[in-house]
């Protein structure tokens, strides 16, 4: 069986630094557990915005 990881970007993934991930050895031991998620939420936001905004100022400022 292959990681999740390497089906959805690619093979660049080893099955080691998987595993490694999954049952939080060195060095991922260090890492903390919930520590990412303020700025993947900020980042998360901040995308919709960038979506949202972007159609209003595309009328104003055509491409063409």
């Amino acid at each position: 069986m292959f990681p999740l990881v390497s089906s959805v970007v690619g093979p660049s993934f080893e099955f080691k630094d998987w595993n490694e991930f999954i049952n939080l050895e060195e060095p991922y031991k260090s890492m903390p557990k919930y520590g990412n998620i303020k700025p993947a939420l900020t980042r998360l936001i901040q995308g919709l915005l960038c979506i949202g905004v972007s159609p209003m100022i595309e009328a104003y400022f055509p491409i063409d």
